[in-house]
């Protein structure tokens, strides 16, 4: 098939020197065989490295998938240029080939993705880390819930839980304990952002809360994964 594009987020040595590379695309996440890619020489050898967005091209063998040509559309080198920004993205990578086979939808995982890494350019912050952990959490069905206590569905005096994973009232709230209520306003304020371009007084508020946010989505991944 012609004229895909995806992006290449892990990629395997396969038998003497080809390649399994792994690509999430908007149609999903695929699994190829790159022939011969392992060497420098092969016409498959320089797309086929992970952290790229490519243009590729396949064919159908029995079972298995065949990368015939590609090239690369963006190598992001702005952030492996700097330590800092590649560091975030290899994290924030890393975290999407251990959670992509549980995600409800590869294309909104994609465009979130491409979305991400293209901001990560502008910036060395890890809020962009962050951001991606707590929007995962969605894609993989164990989002926050913020409207209405779980116990009894009041929408009034709300405290959120780490391990319900949502907000209980005060009266069902009892004597479990709950994240003070400004960082459970900040997390709200991530989690529901449709944009990801962050201004430098966002930056320095993210600067703020992102000891105790870290230390939140820790515990939530702990204990809803």
């Amino acid at each position: 098939m012609d004229d895909n594009i995806g992006f290449v987020y892990k990629v395997l040595s396969y038998k003497e020197s080809s390649r399994l590379v792994f690509i999430l695309s908007s149609n999903g996440n695929n699994l190829f065989i790159a022939r011969a890619a392992s060497r420098p020489t092969s016409k498959n050898f320089s797309y086929t490295n992970e952290f790229n967005t490519i243009k590729y091209n396949y064919i159908k063998r029995g079972s298995a998938y065949f990368l015939t040509s590609g090239n690369i559309i963006d190598n992001y080198q702005n952030i492996k240029n700097d330590v800092t920004k590649t560091m975030v993205a290899l994290k924030i990578i890393n975290l999407l080939a251990k959670y992509i086979d549980y995600v409800s939808s590869h294309k909104i995982l994609y465009e979130f993705t491409h979305s991400i890494l293209n901001n990560l350019k502008d910036t060395t912050s890890s809020i962009y880390y962050d951001l991606f952990r707590l929007k995962l959490l969605y894609l993989i069905g164990i989002g926050l819930q913020f409207k209405k206590c779980l116990k009894c569905n009041s929408n009034l005096n709300l405290h959120f839980v780490v391990k319900e994973g949502g907000v209980l009232c005060e009266k069902c709230l009892d004597y479990t304990k709950a994240i003070d209520n400004e960082l459970n306003k900040y997390i709200q304020e991530l989690y529901f952002k449709k944009n990801y371009e962050f201004s430098v007084i966002d930056l320095i508020k993210y600067d703020e809360y992102k000891d105790k946010l870290s230390v939140f989505l820790d515990d939530y991944y702990r204990y809803h994964n």
